[in-house]
């Protein structure tokens, strides 16, 4: 009697405005939603179908229900009902659809939609990442990482594309971009239970002869990590299959720089009594962009021509870490991919000098990752 007390007080609103829109049933549908009344939310939708029929966002709607109540059929039923017809839902439904045949154990068919929508939206960053996530789970991880790579292309600050790529690198030996994988990731998420394990992995990348215990789908303690918790459902918000259109991460990342909190952190990233463990990732990060760019020419080729960059690394990663180096901007950069240390001091840092981050805004604005 409570649910359906509470379902109809939702409702109410809507049920009060003289002439009942298809969107006001969306809109209820979506309250609905996200309080778990499913079943109620689901008869919204069939509501704002029958005024507004073959409705792409209804249907879509109800994919989303469907999926959450965990009737992965239906969920696949309602999204391809939405490819139907041109709409701008395209990409979140192929997403959902192939979501959906993983979750029923047919990942071949989750990398078929996969490979179906990317013909048809080859732009979608997130169709090459969860295609990465399919190929993960069945093991053929050389496949799973070039998604990965084909991922950051069309979003260079895709956390979870960054975060995992970043591990098969260094699984790999492809230390530097291990590196750079790393540090753009804590750039787009700085401050989580994930930050703290891509400071710890750093930590080993910048020791000479590092025995790298940080690897594809690893917690902090070692533990393993489903790539179906970790990788698709991280709560992220370009990961919300919700989501459609928005901030890019970049502008997220920005617009969120002066208010995010500290937490608790790792083990230190500096041994040397001389130097505390923020300057000693300070000066690790400076001098691996030294390692690479010394002049213009050496930044297209990287010192050392034994190291071949891939093209994304070569042309967006190190120039912006070039680039913030040239406007003295590195260490604030490093302030605040390392907010998760422990003592809150960075974020006191960035909260105390506003001028100097506003001034790590605007080189981030002018950077060429911002660009992409």
């Amino acid at each position: 009697m409570r649910t359906v007390i509470l379902s109809f007080l939702l409702l109410l609103p809507v049920l009060l405005v003289s002439q009942t829109t298809a969107q006001d049933y969306i809109q209820a549908g979506v309250e609905l939603h996200d309080n778990k009344q499913y079943d109620d939310a689901l008869a919204a939708y069939k509501q704002a179908l029958k005024q507004r029929p073959k409705w792409a966002l209804a249907y879509y709607e109800m994919g989303l229900t469907y999926y959450a109540m965990g009737n992965y059929k239906k969920a696949i039923k309602y999204c391809k009902k939405v490819l139907k017809t041109p709409n701008t839902y395209h990409a979140s439904a192929y997403n959902m659809i192939g979501n959906a045949y993983d979750e029923r154990g047919k990942p071949e068919k989750a990398l078929e939609t996969y490979r179906t929508a990317i013909a048809e939206l080859p732009d979608e960053h997130m169709l090459y990442f969860n295609a990465a996530v399919t190929l993960s789970r069945l093991g053929r991880e050389p496949e799973a990482y070039q998604y990965l790579l084909a991922s950051l292309h069309h979003n260079p600050l895709h956390p979870s594309s960054l975060f995992y790529a970043a591990g098969i690198q260094a699984e790999y030996g492809d230390k530097a971009e291990s590196v750079m994988s790393y540090l753009f990731f804590l750039m787009a998420e700085p401050n989580s239970e994930r930050s703290k394990v891509a400071l710890k992995a750093l930590a080993e990348l910048q020791a000479p002869t590092s025995s790298l215990n940080i690897q594809m789908g690893q917690s902090e303690d070692g533990e393993t990590l489903e790539p179906d918790a970790t990788l698709r459902r991280s709560g992220l918000p370009d990961d919300d299959l919700r989501v459609l259109a928005g901030p890019s991460t970049m502008k997220r990342m920005l617009q969120g720089m002066k208010v995010i909190e500290a937490s608790s952190i790792t083990d230190s990233l500096c041994s040397a009594d001389s130097l505390s463990e923020q300057a000693c990732f300070e000066q690790f990060v400076d001098v691996f962009v030294q390692q690479f760019v010394g002049d213009e020419q050496a930044l297209s080729k990287g010192k050392d021509e034994s190291i071949s960059l891939r093209s994304d690394y070569r042309d967006v990663y190190l120039p912006t870490l070039a680039h913030l180096r040239s406007e003295g901007q590195l260490d604030n950069f490093c302030k605040f991919v390392s907010l998760s240390r422990k003592g809150a001091s960075n974020a006191e840092w960035l909260k105390e000098h506003e001028a100097e981050t506003e001034a790590l805004v605007e080189a981030l604005k002018a950077a060429p990752i911002a660009q992409e």
